[in-house]
């Protein structure tokens, strides 16, 4: 399914991030939690914002310390992020961003880590646009050991098909880019397949809340905070 109009709008949120921009494995990259080690990695496959989106860093910091994890964001974008909400033009900035493009960026990125670090694990998340990255990383011969998607958008029948390894899924019921029909007709793929799967649906969460939601209400703010601890408990105990 498409992007939809509120995949382009949201709320900011305020903090300062702990974490540095660097160059790993070949892409500008925000990374914290260094001091925790290469031996298990989380690497956040962002939503249009990209990588230097304030947002997406102050999820990365708290991915990172709830879970003991070094986080990566990398540029997955090539510098090429929307700028502010409201400016998104689906018709000129979709067909340079195209999913097989980016899994060109993605695959030689994981490469060079699992070659240089060596972790035990890679984990991944995604929100919105870069979900298919996390599906397209689960399977047999991909590069992630597990992966969780919140909110996601441009799910195909045939990315699903392909999952192979332990998937979360975190949503809301009426999130438009990821519907009823699609939600039942994962859970039917992923339980034919025999693939370990978790799909949490959080009432009155709107497309993009973990990543840009108003954490002014309680309900939003709670299905920020419980999705976020569902990702580091479905990557720490299974």
């Amino acid at each position: 399914m498409s992007l939809t109009d509120c995949c382009s709008t949201g709320f900011k949120h305020e903090g300062t991030p702990d974490g540095t921009i660097s160059t790993i494995g070949g892409l500008e990259t925000y990374s914290v939690g260094a001091e925790y080690g290469w031996e298990k990695i989380v690497v956040i496959f962002t939503d249009i914002f990209g990588h230097k989106f304030l947002n997406n860093q102050l999820l990365a910091d708290q991915l990172s310390k709830s879970g003991k994890f070094q986080v990566l964001i990398p540029d997955i974008l090539e510098g090429d992020p929307i700028a502010d909400f409201g400016s998104f033009d689906a018709k000129t900035w979709i067909p340079k961003h195209n999913h097989d493009r980016i899994k060109g960026i993605v695959d030689p990125f994981l490469k060079q880590i699992v070659e240089k670090e060596q972790p035990k694990a890679i984990y991944g998340i995604a929100h919105c646009f870069g979900a298919p990255q996390v599906f397209r990383q689960l399977t047999k011969d991909g590069y992630l050991t597990r992966g969780a998607v919140a909110h996601p958008s441009m799910v195909t029948k045939e990315d699903l098909e392909k999952v192979e390894k332990p998937l979360l899924i975190s949503t809301g019921p009426d999130d438009a880019a990821f519907g009823r029909e699609l939600r039942n007709q994962t859970i039917d793929i992923l339980t034919e397949k025999d693939v370990i799967f978790q799909m949490d649906i959080f009432s009155g969460a709107d497309h993009g809340y973990q990543v840009r939601g108003d954490i002014t209400v309680p309900r939003i703010k709670y299905a920020k905070e419980k999705t976020t601890y569902d990702q580091v408990a479905f990557f720490s105990r299974l």
